[in-house]
């Protein structure tokens, strides 16, 4: 029994899901106190002119709270003693909607998320307790239900506790007790945009993107243990969140490591590495860095080359080496058997000038015996 129901769930779950589709593409926004932030949230439905768009907070180590939520183009919330602290939109050509936090203050730090009901198709069951048996276990939160599907032949909810740091959906299960039909709305939410606030002396236009250092596998490694560790090292970068993913060269997301984000002073530091096959070795590789305050563009790319060719570029480079050390031995060699020869040759003439001297000497010492 409990394989079918599994079937059955994951037949429903498949079926109907993927309707709605949301997206907040920047992983942090800092800004200066006082100042306001704009946090993007694009949607890709059917229907997004119907759409509830939903706007969700989170601030560290506490619940997850609702903020507003916008159906036409302009909503604003009074928040703090502010009549307009928060101000939502939606724009129906770019299907997106934008939350706007004014007046920003420390305590406004916190993660924000969108989101959004999508609805999976309604299937019909032969017997209640699969119902019960299938969504027992499935993480829900019921967090209000469209006014439109408040019907009162709807028996139950079925329900159990959500967080945002476990999944990225919330869901209703409604089950009809007259035809044995159950119906699922699943509330989808964006991966979030963490809102910082920096002081205002802060500068936020300087050079504080991730500065990398990269290492290569070494020979040692490969030899001993027959695979390969590529470490990114990524030093001096302002805010802390970052998103770092590893991946062949135009291929899926690999599986890596990270360390801890450390704090050096008034910026950040932070290290991953990728540890591959031997075989995987011939591959290029790509640390790819996701980093608000990237230059010109939101990712950053560092290519790793493959590490065959960079055992042979070095290899070539010690050949290269040899043979310009053996040349210039050779060098060496002839320029000391130069100068040796210039030595010896001086030395003689040394030699001969001192017994010509001797010689010459003894014959004009003779002379004047004889004249004598």
């Amino acid at each position: 029994m409990p394989l079918l129901e599994a079937v059955i769930f994951s037949c429903l779950w498949a079926f109907g899901l993927g309707q709605v589709k949301l997206e907040q593409p920047e992983i942090s926004i800092s800004r200066e106190r006082y100042k306001s932030a704009h946090i993007l949230c694009k949607v890709s439905s059917k229907d997004f002119t119907n759409e509830v768009i939903h706007w969700y907070r989170q601030k560290p180590h506490q619940e997850i709270e609702h903020l507003t939520y916008i159906l036409t183009s302009y909503t604003q919330v009074s928040l703090g003693g502010k009549k307009t602290k928060l101000e939502a939109t939606k724009n129906a050509i770019t299907s997106t909607s934008t939350l706007k936090v004014n007046f920003l203050e420390q305590e406004d730090e916190a993660m924000y998320y969108c989101a959004c009901w999508d609805w999976i198709h309604s299937i019909r069951f032969a017997k209640k307790s699969y119902t019960r048996t299938i969504f027992r276990c499935y993480e829900a939160y019921i967090q209000g239900f469209p006014r439109k599907l408040r019907r009162s032949n709807f028996q139950y909810k079925v329900s159990s506790c959500w967080s945002c740091h476990e999944a990225q959906e919330k869901a209703d299960v409604f089950v009809e007790p007259l035809t044995n039909v159950v119906t699922v709305w699943v509330k989808r939410f964006a991966q979030g945009t963490k809102l910082i606030v920096t002081s205002p002396d802060r500068n936020l236009d300087a050079a504080i993107f991730p500065k990398p250092t990269i290492f290569f596998p070494s020979i040692a490694e490969r030899r001993l243990h027959k695979s390969g560790t590529y470490l990114c090292l990524l030093e001096d970068f302002f805010p802390d969140v970052i998103k770092i993913d590893w991946k062949e060269k135009d291929k899926t997301i690999l599986t890596s490591q990270q360390g801890d984000t450390m704090k050096t002073k008034d910026t950040y530091m932070k290290f991953s590495w990728l540890t591959v096959t031997e075989a995987s070795m011939d591959k290029e590789h790509k640390c790819i860095i996701e980093h608000e305050m990237n230059k010109g563009k939101a990712v950053q790319e560092i290519l790793f080359s493959s590490h065959i060719k960079e055992l042979s570029a070095i290899t070539s480079r010690k050949s290269s080496l040899k043979d310009e050390t053996d040349t210039l031995q050779v060098q060496l060699m002839n320029i000391s058997a130069y100068y040796t020869y210039l030595l010896l040759l001086f030395k003689n003439l040394i030699y001969f000038a001192i017994i010509l001297f001797y010689l010459l000497g003894i014959s004009a010492l003779c002379g004047n015996g004889k004249s004598s």
